[in-house]
């Protein structure tokens, strides 16, 4: 007798044992509706839709496909499962094969969805218009009047030249540019209506509004297209963007195709989930079979994977750079350049932060080097400071009778308040040399002269009530250092002790060289050399002009204590100029003369040949050591010798 082939399962062979596949796919055989069905390839074509045969077809089949993986799960001894289920799912796979269950099919019935037809080919609807000089009540020919087709598709309302499909295209207008009123036979007459017609659809145009051409007129026999119509109006004023209409149409095609997209997004998820499956049974028994290979190739997997991350990431930063770039260079070309006086003060600013910072540190150390003691140069301006003083001042009054002519001091003497300030800027007194304290005020506007008092207490610094004579720091003119001391008895006597001073004179503004106000017995001021207004009389007249002219004919230095072999220079005032010479070798037995190579001359314009102010003038001599220092530089840098004056 014929031995029958035994079907034997194919199995993986690997070094923990033997991995069987899944059984061949053989063809099932089940009746449907007292009919044996094969499943195989297109086994559903031709199936009836209407009488739900095909649902009753797919639903079967796919109950006997869940009950026979229940059953290929039910030998795997991990999955546990009773033996009267496995019984249970045997009885109910014969059933279904045999087609003995019944297969309820719920749901609506399939359709098939309305076919998208293109523009030409779509149903179009009437539309009237007239022309611009048309009679809109009917008078006259009716020759006016046109009668076109359009269809509204995409937010645009497109007319065509005739209703037939494949017409050709006349004109198209944006619907948010227009407005519509939807007018029946009981409001509106004008213009005649069609007696086939009940409602329509008036649509102004903003294009032919400008051009003073009639509405469009919209005929339809069904009422509720017209408000469609009327609808898709509305919503184009507020659909203005075409992502915004994008979105209204993607929701509306799914919401009229609800059904389909919910079977399609199940059968997608459930195909997913069987590839999936496949895919991770497939892996694993490889990895099983290649169990060396695999612990080299997942290596070499993350080593790859790491690789390709650290390029995209690369990639990205250098993306993010150039981006950055690009975003820096555009702000810079709009951005204006910075004057030199923000420049400045951003300097400044960073400056004054850095030495804040430092200065907080170095205290938090107690290692600052201003202690509690010193004091910044303001803080001892503003304390003040023991000094000899004399003081020359002239009056407003007469300052007044130096500047004006004759004509304007008359002016003048009838009403001195056209010229007086509400706010006196020096105090207007002559005071012989003294010892005083000198002062700057605390908002650093004036410089105050208190004399010294007689009381020794411990307030005595307090008594400022002898601060009477002071003047503004604005109108300062002028300072010499080192000028000839004033004739004093005192100050003979201090010379002749052996006492060394520095003295310097501070100018006001100045009024002139060649006049001068002085007081005769009777106590009368007069006015010698000529009134304030003949010198800028002649220069505005282009007049000759007289001018005094001082020459200093040597200027020599013998002093000892410099030493030999020494670089030095002068720096002569004279009436308000200064004068810079050449710098010489100074030595014992030479005595430079600091005038050679440089003009010391100054000159002065004048009203008359009688000038007197001059004898006053101011001259002082300062004599400048020049040294070469050597500036500490940082490490690896070449030092450099410069030179300073001392």
């Amino acid at each position: 007798p014929k031995q029958e082939k035994k079907s034997t399962q194919l199995a993986l062979r690997t070094s923990l044992g033997p991995v069987p596949f899944r059984p061949r796919r053989q063809t099932v055989k089940f009746v449907v509706d007292g009919k044996e069905a094969s499943i195989t390839r297109h086994w559903l074509k031709g199936q009836a839709v209407n009488d739900g045969l095909y649902h009753r077809s797919v639903k079967q089949a796919m109950m006997v496909a869940a009950f026979q993986y229940k059953l290929f799960d039910a030998e795997d001894p991990s999955t546990k499962i009773p033996d009267a289920d496995v019984e249970r799912a045997r009885g109910r796979v014969a059933a279904l094969m045999a087609g003995q269950e019944k297969i309820p099919v719920s749901g609506s019935k399939k359709k098939t969805l309305a076919k998208v037809q293109s523009l030409e080919m779509r149903d179009r609807d009437v539309l009237v218009k007239f022309s611009k000089n048309g009679c809109l009540a009917g008078c006259g020919s009716g020759a006016k009047r046109r009668e076109r087709s359009f269809v509204i598709d995409n937010g645009k309302l497109q007319i065509f030249y005739y209703k037939t499909k494949g017409a050709k295209l006349k004109d198209d207008y944006e619907l948010k540019d227009a407005t519509c009123f939807h007018e029946t036979r009981q409001n509106a007459q004008i213009p005649r209506w069609d007696p086939k017609y009940e409602q329509r659809l008036r649509v102004d145009v903003r294009s032919r509004v400008d051009h003073n051409k009639p509405p469009l007129y919209l005929y339809s026999d069904d009422a509720e297209k017209i408000l469609r119509w009327k609808r898709a109006f509305t919503l184009a004023k507020v659909l203005v963007a075409e992502n915004d209409r994008r979105a209204l149409k993607t929701a509306i095609g799914r919401a009229t195709s609800q059904g389909l997209l919910k079977a399609w997004e199940a059968l997608s998820y459930y195909y997913k989930e069987i590839r999936n499956t496949r895919d991770t049974v497939k892996q694993m028994a490889m990895r099983l079979m290649k169990v060396e290979l695999s612990r080299g190739w997942m290596k070499m997997k993350l080593l790859y994977n790491f690789k390709v991350e650290e390029q995209k990431r690369m990639e990205e930063q250098r993306t993010w750079a150039a981006r950055f770039m690009s975003e820096k260079l555009a702000k810079l070309g709009d951005a204006n350049a910075r004057s030199a006086a923000d420049v400045r003060e951003n300097i400044i600013t960073r400056i004054q932060q850095r030495f804040r910072r430092y200065r907080e540190d170095k205290i938090l150390d107690r290692r600052y080097a201003l202690g509690p003691d010193m004091m910044s140069r303001v803080q001892q301006a503003k304390l003040g400071k023991q000094v000899d003083f004399d003081m020359r001042a002239i009056r407003s009054d007469d300052a007044v009778r130096m500047s004006l002519s004759p004509d304007g001091i008359k002016v003048w003497e009838r009403s001195k308040e056209l010229l007086r300030g509400a706010k006196a800027t020096y105090s207007e007194v002559n005071e012989p040399l003294s010892g005083v304290t000198l002062y700057v005020s605390d908002n650093l506007a004036s410089l105050s002269f208190s004399g010294q008092t007689e009381e020794k207490d411990a307030f005595s610094a307090l008594g400022k009530a002898d601060w009477s004579k002071y003047i503004n720091l604005d109108r300062i003119s002028s300072i010499v250092l080192h000028s000839t001391p004033p004739i004093n008895l005192k100050l003979k006597r201090e010379e002749a002790a052996g006492s060394q001073s520095t003295w310097l004179t501070i100018n006001g503004p100045r009024l002139g060289w060649d006049k001068i106000v002085v007081e005769d017995d009777d106590c009368n001021t007069q006015l010698k050399g000529g009134h304030g207004m003949i010198v800028p009389k002649q220069l505005a007249n282009a007049q000759p002009i007289a001018w005094v002219t001082v020459q200093v004919q040597s200027a020599k230095s013998s002093l000892s204590s410099l030493g030999s072999n020494v670089k030095i220079f002068a720096r002569v005032h004279v009436m308000g100029f200064s004068f810079k010479s050449t710098t010489f070798e100074q030595d014992h037995d030479k005595n430079p003369d600091f005038t050679k190579g440089v003009p010391f001359v100054v000159s002065v314009p004048v009203a008359s040949d009688q000038f007197v102010a001059p004898e006053r003038a101011m001259a002082a001599v300062e004599l400048y050591k020049v040294e070469e220092v050597e500036v500490p530089v940082a490490e690896g840098a070449e030092a450099t010798a410069l030179p300073t004056t001392k």
